[in-house]
């Protein structure tokens, strides 16, 4: 009679353990689901806008590049007394500024001996690599449009070439000039607004006493 009391009392707690908890039989709470849509609609709304912002954002930096090469370009020219040169290779997809390391003989000066000496890299300025959605879509020397890989070399001394050089990346077309008079780069929103801005001589013009 104990046996079978102990026995039935065994059988009741062995199916009590095998029974699951109401932790193991409940799902999310309607909170927690909550919870869970708006962090995933807070990151995937993050994700979209740092994609869609980068390439505009990494055409604004290659644009920069360029500009510190040619900026590089127009210093080197003052500065040195040997010629330079700015220089792009189609195949590499590359740009650069070389300049020409020569030993003047004793009494002669560049200007009155021929350049001689080997092209070297400039070190200022690490060359421009254009990737697949941002390139060199045109490149203009004095008006003249160059296509494929080209070099242009500048004496010390002498007039520079108009430089313009079009970076496209996605719709956008940024246009970077370099004057042959200017030290210093410019896009083409930031030349139209020094243009703007240049006071105009209206004597010079024959308009002194035109009305305003």
């Amino acid at each position: 009679m104990v046996s079978t009391r102990t026995d039935r009392i065994m059988n009741r707690t062995a199916n009590i353990s095998n029974q699951p908890t109401a932790r193991r039989r409940g799902g999310f709470t309607l909170v927690e689901m909550i919870v869970v849509i708006v962090i995933l609609s807070v990151l995937a709304g993050v994700t979209t806008v740092r994609m869609t912002n980068t390439l505009p954002r990494r055409g604004r930096v290659m644009v920069q590049r360029v500009q510190n090469v040619l900026d590089t370009l127009a210093h080197r020219q003052v500065a040195s007394q040997a010629p330079v040169a700015l220089v792009y290779d189609s195949g590499s997809n590359q740009m650069w500024v070389e300049r020409l390391e020569s030993t003047t003989a004793m009494g002669q000066t560049p200007d009155t001996r021929p350049a001689e000496g080997q092209w070297k890299r400039d070190n200022l300025t690490p060359p421009v690599t254009f990737e697949r959605d941002i390139t060199l879509a045109a490149a203009l020397f004095d008006g003249q449009l160059e296509r494929g890989s080209f070099r242009v070399e500048v004496a010390p001394n002498r007039v520079r070439p108009s430089i313009e050089l079009d970076i496209a990346f996605g719709d956008v077309v940024e246009t970077v000039t370099l004057l042959p008079s200017e030290m210093r780069s410019m896009t083409l929103s930031e030349e139209a607004t020094r243009l703007r801005l240049t006071p105009e001589d209206l004597n010079a013009q024959g308009a002194g006493d035109e009305r305003w």
